[in-house]
């Protein structure tokens, strides 16, 4: 079924990826009942009906062929989409100072590229999902803003009972909350964070 606010989740099997707390308390909050799986289970559990709904970005449901088992998806940012490359400290030192500087270099211009290239490839692989026959759902503003106090209060449930710190988390939202106020536009809609990355995830549900 299509998902256009809290009401329409309530009672929902939603994937939630392994060992990650504080997404599963929002989940729950949210009236959902959250099914662990890891990242290569997904794909299995939408087929098999062991899971209805699973959020990620539009760009990862492609990928991964995960929007040929639903039937909607819903546009509803939800999360910033985060990545990470390490490199170990010992090999890195081994390098010589020079070519350290190089690699930095290369390495922030690599990013950078991929900050202002991920809302174009999120967008095309929305119209990809759309062209395939999946339904688009736009929530209206109300509905978004509705789910974000929900998580909200759930988050800070959470700093409070220590999973992380109640501290930095208020200082978040402060900040949150000033970018918003000089940004005109920005809010319950806003699809980008402050550096331009592209913040938009995808609800997809309903089995094929």
């Amino acid at each position: 079924d299509p998902v256009h606010g809290v009401e329409d989740l309530r009672g929902k099997k939603i994937w939630a990826p392994e060992d990650d707390r504080i997404s599963e308390a929002a989940l729950r909050a949210l009236g959902l009942n959250p099914v662990t799986l890891p990242l290569s289970d997904v794909y299995t559990g939408l087929q098999t009906k062991l899971i209805e709904i699973m959020p990620g970005s539009a760009t990862g449901a492609v990928l991964m062929q995960w929007y040929t088992s639903v039937n909607y998806f819903t546009d509803l940012p939800l999360v910033y989409t985060n990545g990470l490359l390490a490199i170990d400290r010992k090999a890195f030192a081994k390098i010589e100072v020079q070519d350290q500087a190089i690699v930095r270099e290369v390495m922030s211009e690599f990013t950078a590229a991929l900050d202002r290239k991920s809302p174009d490839e999120e967008r095309g692989a929305k119209e990809a999902m759309v062209n395939k026959g999946v339904q688009r759902i736009v929530p209206d503003d109300s509905r978004i803003a509705e789910i974000r106090e929900i998580v909200q209060r759930s988050n800070l449930r959470l700093a409070e009972q220590g999973e992380f710190s109640l501290d930095l988390y208020e200082q978040m939202l402060e900040h949150i909350a000033d970018y918003r106020h000089g940004h005109r536009g920005a809010g319950v809609m806003d699809r980008q964070d402050v550096d331009g990355v592209w913040i938009d995830s995808t609800i997809a549900s309903g089995q094929q």
